[in-house]
């Protein structure tokens, strides 16, 4: 659904197929050692994708990002960084400059196209225009490397502080201009005067509204 989606937007195919993985070595099949437990009411991690050409770079940032309890998935070029970004939907995408086949700013342009996922760029490239290029085509901030382990944690936390506020707030209040509706208070308007509804009625349109073309 999602592949066939993001075709639907004119994402290109290339952009979207994922090769075929090489066969898996056999092996004896273990004891099966029963269904895992899930655990009741556990959050999900929060997934963040790490696109870095550099090997010793992108593990050592792996090990620093799953120590602040994060789930990460590794990419090196920029293909393979943008069609994970596509497929696996993170929660943030922490997205190198500098890499083989397209560069970062052209995985954020593309990115961009079909999605806000927040989008951080960890690069090497200090000059102030190219800070500004980041920013202007879409990127939530700029660290520039090298830097403390601790500030790459603190702008993650805070990028991804500043979004989920951005969805509680959008969870509460829809406004398109002409219809606003008070999910908290139940209360609608239209044009700005007053719209009086029932408790159902306001729910099966708070329902209709945020769900627009959607059966």
């Amino acid at each position: 659904m999602t592949a066939r989606y993001l075709l639907e937007q004119q994402v290109p195919a290339t952009d979207v197929a994922t090769p075929l993985p090489a066969p898996a070595p056999r092996i004896s099949p273990a004891k099966p050692a029963g269904p895992a437990r899930p655990e009741v009411g556990a959050a999900r991690p929060t997934r963040v994708l790490l696109v870095e050409d550099d090997d010793a770079l992108r593990t050592a940032l792996r090990l620093l990002l799953t120590r602040h309890g994060y789930t990460v998935f590794e990419e090196g070029t920029g293909q393979s960084g943008l069609r994970s970004a596509y497929l696996r939907s993170p929660d943030l995408v922490l997205l190198d400059v500098m890499l083989p086949g397209i560069d970062g700013y052209e995985v954020l342009r593309r990115l961009r196209a079909v999605s806000d996922i927040p989008v951080i760029f960890l690069t090497a490239r200090s000059d102030s225009a190219d800070v500004v290029i980041g920013l202007t085509s879409g990127a939530d901030d700029y660290i520039v490397k090298p830097c403390h382990s601790i500030e790459i944690i603190a702008r993650i936390e805070r990028v991804l502080h500043r979004y989920r506020a951005a969805e509680r707030q959008d969870e509460a209040v829809y406004d398109d201009g002409v219809l606003r509706l008070d999910s908290q208070r139940l209360q609608a308007w239209v044009a700005g005067a007053p719209l009086p509804l029932s408790v159902t009625e306001f729910r099966v349109l708070d329902r209709l509204v945020r769900h627009a073309n959607v059966v």
